[in-house]
Formats: structure tokens, C-alpha cells, sequence
């Protein structure tokens, strides 16, 4: 009997643990989330190295709503699809994205990112590659940086 006892209470702990571990990770989304929804502007964007022109950037923005986003040039949507916060580390989040619509529809990957007041920078390395651990995109990276100013209405 007493070792069903212990059994059972180890299970509790355990199903306790989890919990809190999933409320914890549900807090950090809701955190991000309030640092983050909202309507942005492309700033900067840089590839392996090569910085894109401002004027190229001049009608590129994103919509960020509780783990969905929605990329615009002008009035058309060139992509969309969702995100989900897996771990905070030194300063910036590692976060797992999916397109759902778009050239890149059905792909997924890793990025990391940061937010710092209305500026919020993005580092996606190439396809299939484990996320960056700096935000950087140095010739030979494939990496690629983006820059976002939140925009005030």
C-alpha cells in the first residue's frame, strides 16, 4: 500500500510540474505577446551579407496577433502563418514559426528575435539550419536580419 501511496504522490508532483511548466510557457507567450501585437514597418533587411535598399522596403510591413503574423507589400499579403515562443535565452527568445501561406507555405523553422521598445529584430538562418545564437548576417551566413519600427497610429 505504501508504495502505491508514494506512486501516486510522485504522479501528482509530476502532473503539478507540468502544469506549472505549461502555465509558465503560456506566460512567457502572453508576455511576448504583449510586447509584440501590432502593426510593423520593415526598417532594415540584410542576407548572407548583402543589405537590401530602403526603397525596397518602403512597403513591406507585418501584422503580429497572439502568435499569427501576416506580411503585406502594399495591400497584398506575401506571407503569413503562426509562431510560438520556445525559450528565452541571454536577452532574446528562440521561436519556432510555420508558414501557411505564401512562396514558403508548409515550411517551418526556428528564428530567434528580441524586442526593444518599438524596434523589433529578427534573424532567420537558412532553411533547415538550428536558429541563430546572434543577431547577425555575415557573408557566408545565409542568415537573414530584419529590423521592424512598430508603427504608431
Amino acid at each position: 500500500m505504501q508504495k502505491l501511496e508514494k506512486s501516486a504522490l510522485i504522479l501528482c508532483l509530476y502532473i503539478v510540474q507540468v502544469g506549472l511548466v505549461s502555465a509558465d510557457d503560456q506566460g512567457i507567450a502572453e508576455q511576448v505577446y504583449q510586447q509584440t501585437n501590432g502593426n510593423w514597418q520593415l526598417v532594415k533587411f540584410v542576407e548572407d551579407g548583402v543589405t537590401a535598399p530602403a526603397e525596397d522596403l518602403k512597403n513591406i510591413r507585418m501584422e503580429l496577433k497572439n502568435g499569427t503574423w501576416t506580411a503585406r507589400k502594399g495591400d497584398i499579403i506575401i506571407g503569413q502563418g503562426t509562431y510560438k515562443v520556445l525559450s528565452l535565452k541571454d536577452g532574446y527568445r528562440i521561436v519556432s514559426s510555420k508558414v501557411t501561406l505564401g512562396n514558403n507555405a508548409g515550411k517551418t523553422g526556428q528564428h530567434i528575435s528580441k524586442s526593444e521598445g518599438d524596434i523589433l529584430t529578427i534573424c532567420h538562418p537558412p532553411e533547415g539550419q538550428a536558429a541563430p545564437t546572434e543577431f547577425t548576417s555575415n557573408k557566408g551566413s545565409g542568415n537573414q536580419l530584419r529590423v521592424w519600427k512598430r508603427i504608431r497610429k
